[in-house]
């Protein structure tokens, strides 16, 4: 206001906008170099505990539930799982489900929650299994993807 209501004080004005805008230039500069390297950083971490997590497969990571406790007076992880195993088979049938595909599915429902990348990166939980399992390819094969199996090449059907 002052720049505009007095003219001998608008070339002054004009000096100390022209180098606050520098200023935020420079700071915006420095500031996105600071959040690439963060980032750089991060991806490279992700890398590492994806490439250690592929080093073993789900099924190896089962037995060390059994050594952390779900709840005080629900028993281990393991126990946990055992019961979301036996939940998933009796549902398999009302939902035309392979019931032996289905209690696989259970096992390893929660086997990425031991991989190093959920360790670092917990909002994956529930991805990592899909992603670092292993493929299998032939007749039959499924994969799978965001929570459901589906056979190879099939649409969304058969979801468990």
């Amino acid at each position: 206001m002052l720049c505009r209501s007095r003219p001998e004080h608008q070339q002054a004005c004009e000096q100390v906008h022209s180098r606050l805008q520098h200023r935020g230039e420079r700071w915006r500069q420095s500031h996105r170099a600071g959040n690439e390297r963060v980032i750089r950083a991060r991806l490279s971490d992700a890398k590492f505990f994806y490439d250690t997590d592929l080093r073993m497969r789900l099924e190896d990571r089962l037995p060390k539930f059994e050594h952390i406790v779900f709840h005080e007076k629900l028993g281990t992880q393991a126990e946990r799982i055992s019961r979301i195993v036996a939940l998933a088979g009796h549902l398999a049938p009302a939902v035309n489900a392979d019931i032996a595909l289905a209690e696989r599915a259970a096992w390893l429902c929660k086997a990425d929650l031991q991989t190093e990348v959920v360790g670092e990166f917990p909002e994956v939980q529930g991805l990592m299994a899909a992603i670092t399992r292993k493929p299998r390819r032939g007749p039959g094969h499924r994969t799978c993807h965001r929570g459901s199996l589906q056979a190879e090449g099939a649409g969304r059907s058969g979801a468990v």
